[in-house]
């Protein structure tokens, strides 16, 4: 007999061997799905992270992930993210929900009724995630703050607004939006010398402030 007879899918199929934040190809993301083993502890842990997710009723949420290098966490993580995204939802669910059947614990509350509540609840709920890797948007800069302000532009980035400016970010980008006036800005200095304000904020800011500040009083004299 052929030794990979024995197993029930193919042993040469690909595997990435470390999961990567970024990599968002569909066969990666259809065999990090599939491919991920639940244990009984990792069933009760997930259903706890997604039920104080979407279930507590007061307070703001927070949630550490602690392990040793190699154990998981990010695979652990990246679920999470399969779980609660609108198009990865119902693939990481079922197969939740198909090891929790299987594996749980007797006393476990992951059954399978409550797991399909659970995905209701967050296909109904709308949510939004960011995910990305600290390392790779961290930049060089050290400072005292430097985690409060990494999230904070990866959250004005995925807004729309500047990632690395935070005062151009919130007082002119968010400002102009809330008045739904920030694609119009954004026309008045993509015609300013051939810039693009996606691509060129940065250096507009740098070469160009005042007529920044001219866009900004043209769209909102009030301001």
């Amino acid at each position: 007999m052929n030794i990979r007879n024995l197993f029930a899918k193919d042993i040469d199929r690909k595997i990435n061997p470390a999961v990567v934040v970024a990599d968002q190809d569909q066969l990666v993301i259809q065999a990090e799905i599939e491919e991920y083993v639940f244990t009984a502890p990792l069933i009760d842990n997930l259903y706890k992270f997604l039920d104080e997710l979407m279930n507590r009723q007061d307070g703001k949420t927070a949630i550490w992930i602690n392990g040793y290098y190699g154990s998981g966490k990010s695979h652990f993580i990246k679920y999470v993210h399969y779980c609660i995204n609108e198009e990865t939802c119902e693939a990481a669910f079922d197969h939740f929900a198909k090891n929790a059947k299987e594996h749980a614990s007797d006393f476990s509350d992951a059954t399978p009724s409550n797991i399909l509540q659970l995905k209701k609840r967050v296909q109904q709920s709308g949510i939004d995630n960011i995910m990305f890797n600290i390392d790779a948007v961290s930049g060089q800069k050290n400072t005292k703050n430097k985690l409060p302000t990494i999230i904070f532009n990866q959250f004005n980035e995925f807004r729309g607004y500047n990632q690395k400016n935070i005062a151009l970010a919130i007082l002119v980008e968010k400002h102009l939006d809330k008045q739904g006036k920030f694609e119009a800005f954004k026309q008045l200095m993509n015609s300013s010398g051939g810039y693009t304000w996606e691509k060129d904020a940065s250096t507009l800011v740098s070469l160009k402030l005042s007529k920044i500040v001219e866009a900004v009083y043209e769209l909102d004299p009030e301001k």
